[in-house]
């Protein structure tokens, strides 16, 4: 606020400034051009700051401003104010008021609210008995704080008829963001209706909501509700749960010590909840257990639908029938797992895939003869862990042993047999060409001998 005061950056006084002799006329007139447009700068910029905000002002007992725009509107405010119908906050006390002076028919309706009477101004002395209805007291009007020592108690003397029923009904707050406990909540339903709310339970030395205090809490959104207790602050739920488990759930939160809270449940039951073979195949919905529900352990691991870019596609020189290699990342993929995979015709008839195909850490890799014209989409993947392997579909599982035969097998004249029933096999079965030998014969020709 105030002012800026004007210096000339340059002074006539100082030769280091303007010489005492100067042959260049136009040096001479832009060390006066220079001082004039400094003069010119400085007044525009006083013109700019001309404003009553810049004027000061010395606080009066009735206006408390120290400046000339605030203390316009101050007095402005006043002058408001005193127009028929309308008196300053706390204007009207007790002691101003002669007994019986004002009476109901004096009063306008409506026209004694809250914020026009002063602290304790409408004492017990001066009202007669039964003179307060409940359509003589304005909306709000008389709030705890605003009753004298003593007028008011935990314990509530309800005359019957005088009490409604919505008077009783619990209040509701909509919650549209995450925030901690206040002390209107007490008594009240929070409607959770927002983002990723988290609700925080205070310490009792930063709000003292009253030890038996009830508040109800109900799910409104889609989106995941925390309860959190703060720092010192115990929260007894079932289980330890903290989060309301599911949309449109409706718990309750009571403060049972300074610093101790209980919830009747906050989450759907957990796996200690639940009784042995409690949940049966009909009761999981059709796809509704997917492999990032399932734990490490679990037997098999089912994927479905899965993208495939076209550049997971690269030419693999090192398989002379199927050159085209195809890799697949999935972060659940393990060396040890053995995998299968289901296409539907069309990618079969596109690139005619091996039908062997490997996993290693993160990814699932197989062979075919072509490349794709553009990205595919794989209808299932079929992850097994070894020894212990379930039929896709079926609910049941097979147990299987490992092929530990040869791999790479030589024709032989006599009959040979490879253990593979029932077995799973980690790679091509590899059969070299029948043997064969060519020497030349006593008629001048070639023997050729097979198979031995």
């Amino acid at each position: 606020m105030g002012f800026t005061e004007f210096e000339y950056t340059k002074s006539w006084r100082n030769a280091d400034d303007f010489a005492t002799y100067e042959s260049s006329e136009e040096r001479v007139r832009d060390d006066m051009q220079c001082l004039y447009d400094e003069a010119a700068a400085a007044i525009n910029r006083l013109i700019s700051e001309i404003k009553a905000g810049n004027i000061p002002f010395t606080p009066t007992a009735s206006i408390d401003s120290t400046d000339l725009q605030n203390a316009l509107e101050n007095v402005q405010s006043q002058i408001e104010q005193t127009t028929l119908g309308n008196l300053p906050d706390n204007s009207i006390v007790e002691s101003k008021l002669k007994p019986g002076s004002v009476t109901t028919e004096k009063l306008a309706d409506g026209s004694v609210t809250q914020v026009k009477l002063g602290e304790k101004a409408v004492g017990e002395p001066n009202m007669d008995d039964n003179s307060v209805s409940g359509r003589t007291i304005q909306a709000k009007a008389i709030t705890r704080d605003k009753m004298a020592d003593g007028v008011y108690d935990d314990k509530a003397d309800l005359v019957k008829g005088k009490v409604k029923p919505e008077q009783v009904s619990m209040r509701m707050i909509t919650v549209v963001e995450s925030r901690t406990l206040e002390l209107g909540d007490a008594g009240a339903l929070l409607l959770l209706n927002g983002a990723n709310i988290t609700l925080t339970i205070p310490a009792n030395s930063s709000v003292q909501l009253p030890v038996g205090t009830e508040i109800a809490l109900y799910r409104a959104c889609s989106d995941a509700v925390t309860v959190y207790a703060a720092e010192g602050v115990t929260l007894q739920t079932p289980g330890g749960r903290t989060p309301l488990g599911r949309q449109y759930t409706f718990v309750r939160l009571k403060k049972l010590q300074a610093n101790l809270w209980a919830c009747d449940t906050l989450d759907v039951a957990g796996s200690d909840d639940i009784a042995d073979n409690a949940i049966l195949t009909r009761h999981i919905a059709n796809k509704a257990v997917t492999s990032a529900k399932l734990s490490a352990d679990a037997k098999d691991i089912i994927l479905y639908n899965t993208e495939v870019a076209l550049d997971a596609f690269a030419e693999d020189a090192t398989n002379k029938n199927f050159g085209i290699k195809c890799t697949v990342p999935i972060a659940s993929a393990t060396e040890e797992m053995i995998p299968e995979i289901v296409f539907t015709d069309a990618i079969v008839e596109e690139i005619s895939p091996s039908i062997n195909a490997q996993t290693a850490e993160g990814v699932i890799t197989f062979n075919c003869e072509d490349k794709p014209k553009a990205a595919i989409t794989i209808p299932t993947i079929i992850l097994r862990r070894p020894g212990s392997v379930g039929s896709a579909g079926s609910g049941t599982s097979t147990t299987y042993e490992n092929y530990e035969g040869a791999y790479n097998v030589t024709p032989s004249v006599v009959e040979q047999t490879l253990p593979t029933r029932d077995k799973y096999l980690s790679d091509d079965i590899d059969i070299s060409g029948v043997p064969k030998s060519t020497t030349t014969n006593s008629s001048g020709g070639k023997t050729v001998s097979i198979g031995g």
